[in-house]
């Protein structure tokens, strides 16, 4: 024997693993994530979403929440609408009707249990998704094909290119 393991400091680690280990099961960690369909929305536009939600460090689909929020900001910051998605097995899914008469802008998604509030707003999902105004507000390009023609083993194409800026100009 050393004088380190007489004197019990080679315990010390162990104790330590031995707490974490505990407090992990005592009180596990949730994790959501959503996958969006897209990532740049129009007004007006649905966006469609798929949840997974797991627990613990073996991220495991989660037990112990059924219901996963999930809140959809404007481009200012304001909360628009929050959604109450019922999870099963650890998945759910649901949608948002973008507002027609929004303001275009970065947008913001964020999903959360009442369980993960407990351990604050780090643990919860967030994501920016790009929102434009599809009626002509936001930069929108649209390309028209005039023409294609073939010549000496090239195509060539002959096409107009249109695009708004935030000014509508």
């Amino acid at each position: 024997f050393s004088a380190t393991q007489i004197f019990g400091q080679t315990e010390l680690p162990d104790q330590i693993q031995s707490y974490l280990n505990k407090y992990q099961e005592d009180f596990p960690v949730e994790k959501a994530y959503l996958h969006l369909d897209k990532h740049t929305y129009t007004l007006g536009e649905d966006l469609w979403f798929s949840a997974y939600l797991v627990a613990g460090g073996t991220q495991v689909p989660s037990p112990m929440s059924k219901t996963l929020y999930v809140d959809l900001f404007d481009g200012d910051g304001l909360l628009l609408t929050q959604k109450m998605i019922l999870i099963e097995n650890g998945r759910g899914a649901g949608d948002f009707k973008i507002p027609n008469f929004g303001k275009a802008g970065i947008y913001r998604i964020k999903a959360y249990t009442s369980w993960m509030k407990n351990f604050g707003e780090d643990y919860f999902f967030s994501q920016n998704i790009q929102v434009i105004d599809g009626s002509g507000g936001s930069f929108l390009p649209s390309v028209k094909f005039r023409e294609i023609a073939v010549s000496e083993g090239k195509i060539r194409y002959r096409l107009s290119i249109q695009a708004v800026n935030a000014s509508g100009e």
